[in-house]
């Protein structure tokens, strides 16, 4: 779900850039793709903030079981020493 956020955000620039190029070649079909692009973006948003709200209604998110947080922070500990022991050396 998140990753459909990530790749979102990448797009805007794609879309702002169809807008310019539109105003460099004074092009109206750039415009209206522009315009297709910038509500398909929209509603993918809006898709993905429901989805996302319904997850946290869920449990879907931040909802660990204690041992999965447990393990969770032995393996970020160990990591942490690793960094720590080769920033050392």
């Amino acid at each position: 779900m998140f990753s459909g956020f990530q790749t979102n955000f990448n797009l805007v620039g794609w879309i702002a850039m169809l807008r310019e190029f539109g105003d460099i070649f004074d092009l109206t079909g750039f415009y209206i793709l522009h315009l297709i692009m910038a509500i398909v973006m929209c509603v993918t948003w809006a898709v993905l903030f429901v989805l996302t709200v319904m997850a946290f209604y869920k449990g879907y998110i931040f909802k660990s079981m204690s041992e999965d947080v447990i393990k969770d922070s032995a393996l970020f500990k160990h990591d942490l020493e690793k960094e720590r022991q080769e920033s050392h050396v």
